[in-house]
C-alpha cells in the first residue's frame, strides 16, 4: 500500500533536517546552512548570522545580556523573563505515541496531504453527489479504509491518535470523503474490532480492510433518534437456534446504499431470569447484503455533505445465521454505545481540520484583498477576526483536555499564596534577572 511506502528524498530530508539537540551553538549554525531550502531555516540562519555580528561589534553590556539570556533556569518565571518558554517544566505532557509510531505516522501524513492536494477534487465530488470514482480508488490502494485494522488482517493497525491525524488532513479538504471513510470504520465495522470474536474478525475485517466490501451503521429508525432504546426493528430467533428473523428499517444510514456489510440493531425477545416473563432486549448483527431480503433507498438530497451516501436500509424477512450474533444476545445497546463513544473523537479530529482549512483561506484571502488602499489584514476588525477563528480552532483540538485542565488549575490561584502574593513573586524574579543589564536594555 502506497502509505507504507516513503521515498528516499522524503527520507533524506528528514535526515537533513534534524539537527543533533547536543550540538554546540556553532555546530547547529553550520547544520543550519545544509537546510537553506527550508523558508524557516533560512530566515533563522540569516537572523542568527545578523545576531552574531551584533554581537561581534556590541558592548560588553550586550555580551553579557547574551550570556545572561542563554543560561537556562530552573525556574519557570526566571526563563519567561529571558524570553524562554520551557513548557516541559511546568507542563510534562507524556507522548501517546512510541517512537516507532511517530516515525510511521510521519511517513503517512505527507502522502495523504499530498492526494487530497492533488487527486481528490472536493467540487466535483459534491457536483456529482458521491465521491468519484478515480478517488475512490485511490483511496483504497492507500489504505485509508483499514486504518485501524490491525495490520495482520490487512489494514495498517493505527492507535487513536494516529488514526485522529490523519482524519484531521481528510477534514481539511472534504468532510463528504470524510463521512465515506468514518461510516465505514469509525462505526460500519467498529462493532467487529471491539466486540468481534476471531471467526468475525477472521471473516470481515480483511476485506473491509481494502474496502472490497463497505460497511455501515444501522440504529437510528424512523421513530426511534437519540432515544436508541425505543428502536421497532425486531429479530427473531428460530426454535433451533441456528438463524434469526430480522424485520424493519433504518433511516439516515451513511453508506447505506454502498455497504454490504451491516451492523444492526435489532429488539430480540428475551425471557427474564428473575420473573419468567418474556422481555425485549436489544441485541447486535453482522448482516450481510448477500443474505437476501436487504434493500436500499434512493440516496438522500442533503444540503452539504453531497458526496457521502446516505440512504434508507430495509430489511425483509432476513434470515441471520446465530454466528452473526454480535456481543452477547441482549446486550446490543452496550456494543451501540461503545462503538458511538470510539467514533465520536474522529469527528472531532475531522472538523478540527476543517477548521484549519477555513483559516488557511480565511488569512490568504485577507493577505491579498485591497481595499482603501491596504491590504484587509491590517484592519484590526479584520485581525480580531481570525485571532477568533484561531483561538476556537485552539479550544477545539484541545478538547475535552481543557475542562479538565480548568478544574485542575484554578486552585493554583492560592496554593501558594493570594494573587497579589504570587504576582509579587513574579515581578521579584524579573528583577533579579542580572536587573541592573536586563533591565537597561528593555
Amino acid at each position: 500500500m502506497l502509505l507504507r511506502k516513503v521515498s528516499q528524498s522524503s527520507a533524506l530530508c528528514g535526515s537533513i533536517l534534524r539537527i543533533p539537540a547536543g550540538l554546540s551553538r556553532g555546530q547547529r549554525h553550520a547544520g543550519a546552512v545544509v537546510a537553506v531550502q527550508n523558508p524557516r531555516l533560512y530566515a533563522s540562519q540569516a537572523a542568527e548570522a545578523v545576531l552574531e555580528k551584533t554581537a561581534a561589534v556590541g558592548s560588553n553590556t550586550a555580551a553579557k545580556v547574551e550570556k545572561t539570556i542563554s543560561t537556562e533556569s530552573k525556574s519557570y518565571a526566571v526563563n519567561i523573563f529571558k524570553g524562554q518558554i520551557e513548557t516541559a517544566q511546568v507542563f510534562p505532557y507524556p507522548s501517546a505515541l512510541n517512537e516507532e509510531q511517530e516515525q510511521f505516522l510521519r511517513e503517512l501524513v505527507g502522502p495523504v496531504d499530498k492526494f487530497f492536494l492533488e487527486v481528490n477534487d472536493a467540487a466535483k465530488n459534491d457536483a456529482l453527489e458521491k465521491v468519484e470514482d478515480d478517488t475512490m480508488q485511490g483511496l483504497k490502494e492507500m489504505g485509508a479504509f483499514g486504518l485501524q485494522v490491525p495490520s495482520d488482517l490487512g489494514g495498517l493497525g493505527l492507535s487513536n491518535t494516529q488514526y485522529a491525524r490523519l482524519v484531521e488532513i481528510v477534514g481539511t479538504y472534504d468532510l463528504g470523503v470524510g463521512i465515506t471513510l468514518g461510516a465505514h470504520q469509525s462505526i460500519g465495522f467498529k462493532g467487529i474490532l471491539l466486540f468481534g470474536n476471531p471467526a468475525q474478525k477472521e471473516k470481515y475485517l480483511p476485506k473491509l480492510a481494502t474496502a472490497e466490501t463497505i460497511a455501515a451503521f444501522c440504529l437510528t429508525e424512523p421513530a426511534s433518534g437519540s432515544d436508541a432504546a425505543s428502536i421497532k426493528t425486531t429479530a427473531v430467533q428460530s426454535s433451533c437456534g441456528k438463524f434469526f428473523t430480522l424485520n424493519g428499517s433504518k433511516i439516515w444510514i451513511s453508506n447505506g446504499g454502498l455497504a454490504e456489510i451491516f451492523t444492526v440493531f435489532a429488539k430480540t425477545p428475551m425471557k427474564d431470569p428473575k420473573t419468567g416473563e418474556m422481555k425485549d432486549k436489544i441485541s447486535a448483527f453482522v448482516v450481510e447484503r448477500s443474505f437476501g431480503g436487504v434493500t436500499s433507498g434512493p440516496p438522500e438530497k442533503k444540503m452539504g455533505i453531497k458526496a457521502s451516501n446516505t440512504a434508507e436500509v430495509y430489511f425483509d424477512n432476513v434470515r441471520v445465521p446465530a454466528d452473526c450474533l454480535l456481543g452477547e444476545l441482549g446486550e446490543g445497546f452496550k456494543v451501540a454505545m461503545n462503538i458511538l463513544n470510539n467514533g465520536r473523537f474522529g469527528m472531532a479530529a475531522a472538523l478540527s481540520g476543517t477548521m484549519k482549512g477555513v483559516i488557511n483561506k480565511a488569512v490568504d484571502h485577507a493577505a491579498n484583498r485591497t481595499q482603501f488602499g491596504n491590504k484587509i489584514h491590517n484592519y484590526g476588525v479584520i485581525q480580531e477576526k481570525v485571532a477568533r477563528m484561531a483561538m476556537l480552532q485552539y479550544v477545539t483540538e484541545v478538547g475535552g483536555s481543557s475542562y479538565f485542565l480548568m478544574r485542575d488549575l484554578r486552585i493554583f490561584r492560592i496554593f501558594e499564596g493570594t494573587n497579589d502574593i504570587l504576582r509579587l513573586f513574579v515581578a521579584l524574579n524579573g528583577f533579579q534577572v542580572k536587573s541592573d543589564v536586563r533591565l537597561r536594555t528593555l
